[in-house]
C-alpha cells in the first residue's frame, strides 16, 4: 500500500494537500507548522506554510510559487521554499512569520497506527472510497522532539537529542527533557462544512495521546455525521470510528468547552476540552485556501477511558488542539 503520508498528487484543479506538524516544547510552548499545496477550480495554484502559536493564537501564512514546492510520491518528504518537512523532523526559514522563524527540529521514532488492507489508516475502509471530499491520516500519534527554533530573536528550546552511548529519556513517561510532537494530514477538494477536532498528547504520561474528529460527510448527494479517532496508551493504540461501528454517545459544546463521548463495544472514551486563545487558519474550499477557521493550540483536556467499567486512563493535560467549525448542531 502507498504511504498515505507521501504526496498523493491527486489533481491539478480543485485540489489541496497539507500536512500538520505539532510541536510542544518542555515548557509548554506550542507551534504547529502546516506545509501544503493548493489548486483552485481553474487550476491556479500555490504552495504555502502556515504557522500557529499556542500561547496567543497568532498565525502566519507564507505563500510560495508552485516552482518552490516539491514532494515525494513514494515516501514522506516535502520542500516549500527553504523549508523542508519529513517524518524525521523539519527545517524552517520563515522571515515573515512572527518577526522571523528559523531553526530545525529532529523527531524521535514516530509511533504509528496499525494498517491493513481493510483498515489502511485512521479512516478505515473509507480510505478506499474514491469520491470522498476530504481524506485524513495520522502520521504519528506521538514522538519526541529535539532541537530549537529562533523566533523574533528568542530561542524556543525543545531539548537535546540523546547522545550515542548515553541514556536519553529515562522512561516513556518522563516528559521533562524533550518536546513532544504529533503528525497528521488532509487532502482532497474541501474540508467538511462542519467539524469538531480535538488532539492532545500533553499529558503527564508521555505515552498517552488522543485524537478525535467528528464531521459532516457528503455522501451520494446526501450527508451523514462520521467520526474517527484513537487513544494511545503505553501498551496499545486503540482506533475507533464510523467504520468500526462505534458511536457518539454525547457531543456538546458552548463554543469554548466541548465534550465528546464515544462508545466502542465495552470501551467508553470521554474527552472534555476547553479552549482559550484561538487563531485563524486558512482552509480549502474547492481546493482554494479561501476559508478561515479558528483553532486553539493551548487548550486543556481531560481524558477518561473505561473498559467494562474499569478505568483504564484518567488524566488531564494541556497544549491541546481544538477546532469547532461550522454548525456543530448538525453533527448531533
Amino acid at each position: 500500500m502507498k504511504d498515505p503520508f507521501a504526496f498523493q498528487s491527486a489533481g491539478r484543479r480543485n485540489y489541496f494537500e497539507g500536512w500538520y506538524f505539532k510541536n510542544v516544547a518542555p515548557d509548554g510552548q506550542a507551534y504547529s507548522f502546516i506545509p501544503g499545496v493548493s489548486y483552485d477550480r481553474e487550476g491556479a495554484g500555490h504552495a504555502f506554510v502556515q504557522v500557529i502559536r499556542g500561547a496567543d493564537g497568532q498565525t502566519a501564512y507564507s505563500r510560495y510559487a508552485l516552482s518552490e514546492f516539491d514532494a515525494s510520491s513514494t515516501s514522506f518528504h516535502a520542500r516549500v521554499g527553504a523549508n523542508s518537512f519529513g517524518r524525521d523532523g523539519l527545517i524552517v526559514d520563515l522571515p515573515d512569520a512572527f518577526g522571523g522563524i528559523r531553526g530545525s527540529l529532529r523527531y524521535g521514532a514516530n509511533r504509528r497506527i496499525e494498517r491493513s488492507l481493510l483498515r489502511p489508516g485512521i479512516m478505515g475502509w473509507y480510505r478506499h472510497v474514491p469520491f470522498m471530499e476530504c481524506y485524513h491520516e495520522v502520521g504519528s500519534v506521538a514522538h519526541d522532539v529535539y532541537g530549537s527554533l529562533e523566533i523574533d530573536g528568542s530561542t524556543v528550546d525543545f531539548g537535546a537529542a540523546p547522545v550515542a552511548g548515553q541514556p536519553g529519556r529515562a522512561t516513556p513517561s518522563d516528559g521533562s527533557r524533550v518536546g513532544r510532537g504529533y503528525l497528521e494530514k488532509d487532502w482532497g477538494t474541501s474540508m467538511p462544512t462542519s467539524w469538531v477536532w480535538i488532539q492532545g498528547n500533553g499529558f503527564p504520561d508521555a505515552s498517552v495521546s488522543v485524537m478525535i474528529s467528528v464531521a459532516r460527510i457528503p455522501w451520494l448527494g446526501r450527508s451523514f455525521t462520521g467520526f474517527l479517532g484513537f487513544v494511545a496508551t503505553r501498551d496499545r493504540v486503540f482506533q475507533f470510528g464510523t467504520y468500526s461501528r462505534a458511536r457518539i454517545d454525547e457531543l456538546s459544546t458552548d463554543g469554548t468547552a466541548v465534550t465528546v463521548v464515544v462508545k466502542a463495544g465495552a470501551t467508553t472514551v470521554r474527552i472534555q476540552g476547553e479552549r482559550t486563545h484561538t487563531g485563524l487558519l486558512a482552509a480549502p474550499v474547492g481546493g482554494a485556501m479561501d476559508r478561515r477557521i479558528a483553532e486553539s493550540l493551548d487548550a486543556s483536556l481531560r481524558l477518561i477511558v473505561t473498559d467494562r467499567d474499569a478505568v483504564v486512563v484518567d488524566t488531564a493535560g494541556g497544549a491541546a488542539g481544538i477546532e469547532l467549525v461550522g454548525d456543530i448542531d448538525s453533527l448531533r
